[in-house]
């Protein structure tokens, strides 16, 4: 399930919004929600790919591709025009990113853990 989480200032802080679904428009909030049209500065996308755009149902794409999982604490990625510009988005088929972002960073972990035990081994002969 696609899960990306918007938030009104950078840093992740201010006002937030959990999106687990294409928006055609954050202009028209549902429910309790805060309306982050024009005002999204960070982003954490949990999971799924994800477009943003600057008007209405998907019209003039900010940045070149998707984001993927991970924190985004300020919109640069998705160009100069990205700050306080996104009003609608998407989730798009990812092809399994998310199961591959979990796979590499299962093996990192991996990785620093091997190395900590390196560093931590006592040193025989001194």
């Amino acid at each position: 399930m696609a899960h990306a989480i918007l938030f009104e200032h950078s840093g992740f802080i201010g006002a937030h919004k959990h999106v687990f679904r294409d928006l055609p428009d954050l202009l028209n909030p549902v429910g309790d929600d805060p309306t982050l049209n024009d005002k999204t500065s960070s982003i954490v996308i949990l999971e799924g790919d994800w477009e943003f755009f600057i008007d209405p149902h998907y019209q003039n794409k900010l940045g070149e591709g998707t984001l993927g999982p991970g924190l985004y604490p300020n919109v640069d990625v998705l160009g100069p025009r990205g700050n306080d510009s996104i009003t609608s988005l998407r989730p798009v088929d990812s092809g399994g990113s998310s199961s591959l972002l979990l796979n590499i960073l299962s093996n990192i972990k991996s990785e620093i853990i091997k190395i900590e035990e390196i560093i931590e081994r006592p040193k025989h002969g001194r």
